[in-house]
């Protein structure tokens, strides 16, 4: 995965407001997780199901906390799997609130 798609991930996961499910509908409709990062608040807004809210909290994650997660996520060995990359485990893929990101470290065997 790119370090833009997982700081954009990681900074749409510890946005407040924000589950899997908006989440998603989010990426789905702004095309990427750095779209939906750069994506003014107005513009939010309009995606159905994103209320004031939810638009207004998108700037509340600072680039500290996005470069700390980053910095213990690599220091720990930990891999990050996205919902659409290969390798996301099939038994989670038709829930609507399967989790956006994984994390795992060694062999995973996720779809067995």
């Amino acid at each position: 995965m790119e370090t833009s798609t997982l700081r954009s991930l990681l900074t749409l996961q510890m946005t407040p407001n924000l589950g899997a499910v908006t989440l998603k509908n989010l990426i789905a409709y702004c095309g990427s997780p750095e779209a939906v990062v750069q994506e003014k608040p107005d513009h939010l807004r309009r995606i159905p199901g994103i209320g004031e809210k939810t638009a207004e909290g998108m700037g509340a994650v600072s680039q500290a906390q996005v470069d700390q997660e980053m910095a213990f996520i690599q220091e720990a060995g930990i891999e990050p799997l996205y919902f659409l990359e290969k390798g996301y485990p099939e038994r989670l893929k038709d829930l609507n609130d399967a989790p956006v990101l994984l994390f795992y470290k060694g062999q995973p065997a996720l779809n067995r």
